[in-house]
Parts: C-alpha cells; sequence; structure tokens
C-alpha cells in the first residue's frame, strides 16, 4: 500500500516535527518564560529536544536537564551546575534560588538568552511546578533573560500545561511519514531498500503505531537481520516473527 518512498533529505523531517520546531523557536525568540511540550510516549519528543540547538541563534545557550526522579532541591541544584555555580553542597534552596536569579540576569545583562530544558518533568519525584514559577519570575524580573522549556507526556502535567506560553503538543507520524522513517533508518544504515519487501513496509508502518521510537527499534532490529544474513528480502512473515522475539508487541 505505501510502496517504498523516495528520500530525498537524510535528516528527517515531516509536518508535526517543523510544527513543533517553529513553535519553539517562535517561544524562544519571544523570551517567553515558559513552553511545555506533550507527546506520546515514543513521539519523539527528547529527540525534537535534542535538534533545538541546532536552530537557535548564536546568542542563545541552551542547557539540556532530565527531570526523572529528582527532587525539587536537586533539580535547583542541576540548573546551578549547567550555569557552572559553585556552590557548598549544603547550600539550602534559598542560595539555590539566588545564586541561578544572580548568574542569569547577569547573562542578560551581557544581551544573552538562556534556555533551560527539563525533559520528563512528569517522572519527578516532587512536583516541579515551583521550579516554573521560578523561572517565570526571573523571566520578568530580568527583561525575558531565560526561558524554560518543559516535556512530559500528554495530560501528566494538566496543572502547568495552562501557563505554557503555546500549545506544542506532538502527534503520532502518518503513515506516510512512517514509511519515509523507515526509508531514512534503512538507508543510514546502508541497507538497500529493494530488500524490504512492500508488504514488509506496511507491517513496520502498523506495528510503529506511529511513533519514532517504536519505529527506530524496529529498524534496528531489522538491519540486525539483514546485515546477518546477505540473502534475506523482508516480507510480511519475516516482520512478524522478528516482532515476535524481540517482545515488540502493539499497544492495545
Amino acid at each position: 500500500m505505501f510502496g517504498q518512498p523516495s528520500v530525498q533529505n537524510p535528516d528527517f523531517e515531516c509536518d508535526a516535527f517543523t510544527e513543533a520546531i517553529s513553535r519553539l523557536i517562535y517561544v524562544t525568540e519571544q523570551k517567553e518564560p515558559f513552553v511545555l511540550l506533550t507527546g506520546g510516549a515514543g513521539t519523539g519528543r527528547t529527540t525534537l529536544l535534542q535538534r533545538l540547538s541546532s536552530c537557535l541563534t548564536e546568542s542563545t545557550v541552551l542547557h539540556s536537564l532530565n527531570g526523572a526522579g529528582m527532587t525539587e532541591s536537586g533539580m535547583l541544584r542541576q540548573i546551578c551546575q549547567a550555569l557552572s555555580i559553585s556552590l557548598p553542597i549544603e547550600a539550602d534552596r534559598c542560595h539555590l534560588m539566588l545564586a541561578a536569579c544572580d548568574e542569569l540576569a547577569g547573562r542578560g545583562m551581557c544581551r544573552q538568552h538562556t534556555v533551560v530544558i527539563i525533559d520528563d518533568m512528569d517522572q519527578a519525584i516532587d512536583d516541579l511546578t515551583s521550579i516554573v514559577q521560578f523561572l517565570g519570575a526571573v523571566n520578568s524580573r530580568t527583561g525575558g533573560a531565560v526561558t524554560l522549556m518543559a516535556a512530559a507526556q500528554s495530560g501528566n502535567l494538566a496543572e502547568i500545561e495552562q501557563s505554557s506560553a503555546l500549545r506544542v503538543n506532538l502527534q503520532p507520524l502518518t503513515p506516510e511519514d512512517s514509511a519515509r522513517f523507515i526509508a531514512e533508518q534503512f538507508i543510514t544504515s546502508r541497507i538497500d531498500l529493494e530488500r524490504v519487501a512492500d508488504e514488509a513496509w506496511n507491517q513496520m508502518v502498523v506495528f510503529g503505531e506511529g511513533m519514532p521510537g517504536r519505529l527506530s527499534r524496529l529498524c534496528e532490529i531489522a538491519t540486525v537481520a539483514l546485515t546477518g544474513e546477505p540473502d534475506l528480502t523482508l516480507n510480511a512473515e519475516t516482520i512478524h516473527l522478528l516482532v515476535g522475539e524481540t517482545l515488540l508487541r502493539r499497544a492495545g
């Protein structure tokens, strides 16, 4: 049904990613205090944030952090460390905030815009709403010296989503984009697309469910099989076997 799509660009692009990147760049350029990127598991939130750094201006400095398993004080300390602030281990919440505020204000006076990214914010131990409020206050005080970008699964941070400057929600890839994603993964791995039957493309798209994470895993599995058996051609049966062996089942 989808066949073997022609691929022109080695760097994967699709409407969903392009729109999300554009919104994040806009928030940064406008020096908004906070934006929340949401999406289901495997929709590519982390990948999108990693690509953002290449799209920002030279006057923007990006610091990428991860909120998984973090307490509020631990997150504040991570922010200070990212800003190259040296503080004693016994520094309390107040000292951490004051130090971060002073550093960000100083950067702002030097016309430097700081973007703090907190991925997996919904997986923190503590409610990190106070971090959003703190950096928002710093943004207001310094005329936009800092922007916080957070990423979370859809619906997990509904209480702070209303504070987001824009709605940025990653949707699953369309079947056509999924097929193109698979093709680009194979090309990157130097796999001859002629070794993948049309029915195999269809099955991979179905099992991938529009999730770049699942699609990447499928491509890795298929690449191992194709590399190990030079005469192998992927068909629907092969894909079913590979998925079954690796327990990569369809959701729901």
